[in-house]
């Protein structure tokens, strides 16, 4: 949500895009949105906790309006990482009108994904309640309170450690001298996010180096003069 230069080229290419918001904070997920105005009626954003699985008191269900209100006007959904079959279920009836959910044929394997999937029979009896009519009492009664939590988006503490690593830095293609003007070339952007972030991009290019680079070393502030 912050790679300012992919969600621009992935603009352009015309095609449906469906943004996550895991790990992000408000002004991100509204920057992005600013960004990808073009792609607006191809648009989607995606209420997520970055934790596998997700522990029912952290899903925070109805974060998903605010993530609508942060939209401005863009589809909005939820990307479920939950282990229950239910959760599909409350998210639509709070405004999700599309679903992310990972399915496995293991929940049990080794991974990071598997914990927080779904294995066939489980994914059929989700997709199930998901779509099917149902009554309110119903579905409060499947409805597992303690997904609902807090209504305004934000990081929470458990998404802080997949925040640092899953971020990305402007990065080195290759080994610069000091005294360097950087090109577009010169860069790419890769993990961890401990170094400048891609949405600098534009404010780094020509600026010239304080000391020489090694290849595939995330820039700093420090680097540059």
């Amino acid at each position: 949500v912050i790679n300012r230069p992919l969600l621009e080229a992935l603009a352009e290419t015309g095609r449906p895009l469906i943004v996550s918001t895991g790990a992000a904070e408000p002004d991100e997920i509204e920057n992005a949105r600013m960004w990808l105005d073009p792609a607006r009626g191809r648009l989607a954003f995606l209420h997520c906790i970055s934790s596998y699985p997700t522990p029912p008191e952290d899903a925070h269900l109805r974060m998903i309006a605010d993530v609508r209100r942060l939209a401005d006007g863009a589809r909005v959904g939820y990307s479920d990482h939950t282990t229950s079959v239910t959760t599909g279920l409350a998210a639509r009836h709070l405004g999700a009108g599309l679903l992310e959910k990972h399915l496995t044929y293991d929940t049990s394997a080794a991974g990071p994904d598997h914990a927080a999937s779904l294995d066939p029979d489980a994914m059929r009896e989700y997709v199930r309640l998901a779509t099917t009519p149902i009554d309110d009492a119903e579905r409060e009664r499947l409805t597992d309170e303690r997904m609902l939590g807090e209504h305004d988006k934000r990081v929470l503490p458990r998404e802080r450690d997949v925040r640092h690593v899953s971020r990305q830095s402007l990065t080195t293609t290759g080994k610069l001298p000091a005294g360097h003007a950087l090109t577009k070339a010169d860069l790419t952007i890769k993990r961890p996010g401990t170094g400048l972030a891609p949405v600098t991009l534009d404010r780094v290019i020509g600026r010239t180096l304080a000391r020489e680079i090694a290849a595939d070393t995330p820039l700093t502030e420090d680097d540059l003069r």
